[in-house]
Order: structure tokens, then sequence, then C-alpha cells
């Protein structure tokens, strides 16, 4: 390496460094919810306005100081434009989850999706006031999940993720899954992948089976719940919403729900604390969900309790 060269790399490196440090330490504060989306963009914004006022005055000496400034303006200019979308997710507080209908695509499979109503909820941060009044309202939910800095930080990423084609919305990577693994004919889910009410990859599984009912490659004569993401290997992975789907699955008197084995944890403790009488089925691949389809169907859907 030219040794004139030497000035200009140590300050580009001092320049991520004390750039890293700074993002850390703001990125921390708003994670833990130490501070809200505003301070932390406003601290970015400082933090820029620092960096390249101080470049502004300094860069006609023509020194490393300059090279190191003008690398931590260059780094706040894309922060502040990559985090600064958080603000858009700043007004909402909780989300209410609550009952939404099973879905039986094929309508006499016996498989059902179980989807969770999300109702986005802004600018309310009591909750004991907010429980107060959906219930004067007659609005029924399951319960009230507050949104936390790091929700919005995540939501802020997927947004960002998806409009620059680096990932697909739930729905839209569930029917490419289905189709990697071999389900071509999906013509009878209709329209459900472009319904505006659903979201996520949960019904992935479900749709599996529906969809090997549907080609009479698997009979089943027992109303089940399902639910768990597919792979386009045949894989189950691990989904949210399994408390509101073990009440609604309770709601419609299912024996049995299949979740995946990552949530094993999770429904048996919604059915304890829940006093929900239902066999909870895990398990880690579609070929497994096949054999706990064929094994409920032989013992005629009772539970285990």
């Amino acid at each position: 390496m030219n040794v004139s060269n030497r000035p200009k790399w140590a300050g580009i490196a001092i320049g991520l460094l004390v750039s890293a440090f700074a993002y850390s330490v703001f990125l921390t504060l708003y994670l833990t919810d130490t501070i809200n989306g505003f301070l932390f963009t406003g601290a970015l914004l400082l933090t820029f306005a620092v960096f390249s006022t101080a470049f502004l005055v300094t860069a006609v000496r023509k020194k490393t100081p300059a090279v190191m400034l003008a690398t931590g303006t260059v780094v706040f200019a894309v922060l502040v434009i990559f985090d600064f979308r958080v603000l858009a997710y700043e007004g909402d507080t909780f989300n209410a989850t609550g009952y939404m209908e099973p879905i039986d695509l094929p309508g006499d499979s016996g498989i059902h999706i179980l989807p969770v109503s999300i109702l986005p909820i802004a600018y309310i941060r009591d909750e004991a006031w907010l429980m107060e009044g959906m219930e004067a309202q007659g609005i029924d939910f399951y319960k009230l999940e507050p949104i936390t800095n790091r929700d919005r930080y995540r939501s802020k990423n997927i947004e960002l993720a998806q409009l620059a084609g680096l990932r697909a919305d739930g729905l839209a990577e569930t029917e490419n899954n289905l189709r990697d693994y071999g389900f071509s004919d999906l013509s009878f889910t209709d329209d459900f992948f472009e319904r505006d009410n659903l979201q996520g990859n949960s019904a992935g599984l479900a749709l599996a089976l529906q969809a090997m009912v549907h080609r009479n490659e698997l009979e089943n004569h027992v109303p089940v719940g399902v639910t768990g993401a597919m792979e386009s290997d045949g894989t189950v992975s691990g989904v949210g919403g399994i408390r509101e789907k073990m009440l609604t699955s309770n709601e419609h008197s299912f024996s049995h729900i299949i979740v995946p084995e990552a949530n094993r944890a999770d429904a048996e403790q919604a059915k304890t604390e829940e006093q929900i009488s239902i066999t909870v089925v895990p398990v880690e691949t579609i070929g497994e969900a096949v054999d706990a389809v064929k094994q409920i169907n032989q013992i005629g859907g009772s539970t285990d309790d």
C-alpha cells in the first residue's frame, strides 16, 4: 500500500468505527424502548449534521480528520434514509387479536386454516382505558398485544425489504413454497392469496394438507385445526398467534390442533392457562402432519384428556 494513502484509509476506518459506535448506542436505546422513534431519528439527523458541518469546516485542510468526518457524514446520511421510515410506525401502540372464521378452502377437507383477526390500535397508550372502551363498544377480542419499538423496527425493515424486492409478503411466500414443493395445482384456493384481510405465512401447512385431500392423496373425516409455515423442502416452521388459534379451535370443538414443533410449548401453555380440552399435535414436516391426520382419523377424533 502506498504510504501516502495510509492516512486516508486510517481516516475511513476511524469514521466507520465512530459511526458504528454512535449508531449502536442510538439503536440500543430505541430497541429497548428507552427513547421513541422521534428521538431516535432526531439523534441520527443531529449526528449527521455534526459530521457534515465539521467536515465542511475542516475539509479545506485536507487532513485525516476531514476523511474521517466525510466517512461519518456519508454513513449517517445512509442511516437517516434507512431508518427514517420508522416514524410511520410510531403511532402504533397495540394490536387487538380476535376471532376469525376457520377456512376450509375445498369445503369438505376437514382441514381448517386458523386465521387471526388483528385490529391495529394507534396513539392510545392506556391499556386499561382501551380495554374498557372496546368492551363498552362490544368489540370482541382475545387479547391486547403492546407494540414495542423492536416490533416497529422489524415492521419497517420488512416493508423496505419488500419494496426492494428482497422479500415476498407472507402469502406470496407461502404460495411459492407450496409450488416449489410440488403442489402445482392450487386452483382450489381461488382468491385466497389475494385476500386483503389475510397476511403472514401460517396457512402453509394447512394449505398443503388441503391440497392433498383435494387431489385424493389424503382422506380426512375429522375436523382439525392446522397452523404452521411450510418451507419449500416440506419442513414446518413456527408461527405466531398460537393462543388465539387454540381458542378458535376450541370454539369450533376441534378435537385436535396440529402445530409446528417450534410452537409446542406455546400451545401447551395456552391449553393449560385457557383450560382448553384439545389434543396438541406438534410436527416438524409435512410427512409428520400427514401421519398425524391419519392417526386422528384412526382414533375417531377423541382427545387425550
